[in-house]
């Protein structure tokens, strides 16, 4: 995984709504202003889905960011997001503090990216990853991916990826009925991961409205609401029983200061018995001597 480092920043800029740049424009979508493609393949003919807002990865941004408001993702944790193309996720977990790291293998796409990324004033850490040559040596807490899967080829390739740079959480965003998914899925739980949560989305206009204002047009409309989305958050199966094996050490230490606690209190319980037996006792005294004084 090699960090990406580019020097070339003579892209045209604009701040003002939703303006053409050729086969770009600048957007408005989150708190972001983002230079994005206006279809997955542009006028020269040339593959730029990794420049265009998906549905999935606008769903994942959208669920990451609850997350991260609600305190169930640990914002502390490092974090990394696959075939980022735009990385909304990844901007949007950046925003909120955390330590996250968006790969693509397109240095156009990379370099987009760092674009938008510096427009924004984000701390964006950017590197190029294949999935064919990869030699990662780190792992990660937090794994990020949204539609990266459209066949067989693809899920053979990407499971394994997952798996070896996986030791908490992987998210998953998908269109339903991608090609390759089930296959994606199922070698997912081959190698050992188990989906803890499953969250199903359909976008609909007031969603749209308020993350894209009047900068949405109807031919991205459709595409973010033509199909709806789900998310799979998993787990490794090996971790989850660590995690279990831990929390039933902690539980065990709970019960045995618990024990020692009653201990401790049955202990308490007669030393007071003892010292009010012997406070009693010597007021009786007293009371005793008192009363043959006064006798005399």
């Amino acid at each position: 995984m090699n960090i990406f480092m580019d020097s070339d920043d003579d892209e045209e800029q604009d701040d003002e709504g939703t303006v053409e740049v050729g086969d770009e424009r600048i957007q408005q979508v989150f708190d972001f202003k983002l230079v994005c493609c206006t279809s997955a393949f542009g006028m020269s003919g040339a593959d730029e889905s990794g420049g265009v807002i998906w549905g999935a990865g606008f769903v994942l941004a959208r669920f990451v960011q609850a997350e991260l408001v609600a305190g169930r993702l640990d914002r502390k944790q490092k974090w990394l997001e696959l075939g980022c193309g735009l990385a909304l996720p990844s901007l949007v977990a950046t925003k909120y503090g955390v330590d996250i790291t968006a790969t693509d293998n397109s240095k156009t796409v990379l370099r987009r990216l760092k674009h938008n990324a510096d427009r924004n004033n984000l701390k964006l850490q950017i590197a190029q990853l294949d999935w064919d040559t990869h030699s990662i040596d780190e792992t990660f807490d937090i794994v990020l991916a949204s539609d990266l899967v459209y066949s067989e080829e693809q899920a053979l390739t990407l499971a394994p990826l997952v798996h070896a740079i996986t030791k908490g959480i992987f998210i998953f965003a998908a269109r339903d009925g991608r090609r390759g998914e089930s296959i994606f899925l199922n070698q997912l739980k081959s190698l050992g991961f188990r989906v803890v949560h499953n969250y199903n989305s359909l976008l609909n206009e007031e969603e749209l409205q308020d993350a894209f204002g009047a900068s949405i047009d109807d031919v991205q409309r459709q595409r973010l609401t033509e199909a709806p989305h789900t998310i799979r958050v998993f787990r490794r199966l090996d971790h989850i029983l660590a995690n279990l094996a831990t929390k039933r050490k902690e539980l065990a230490d709970c019960k045995h200061q618990m024990t020692q606690l009653q201990h401790d209190l049955r202990n308490l319980s007669t030393t007071f018995q003892q010292d009010i037996h012997a406070i009693i006792g010597t007021l009786q005294k007293r009371q005793q001597q008192d009363t043959s004084s006064s006798s005399r």
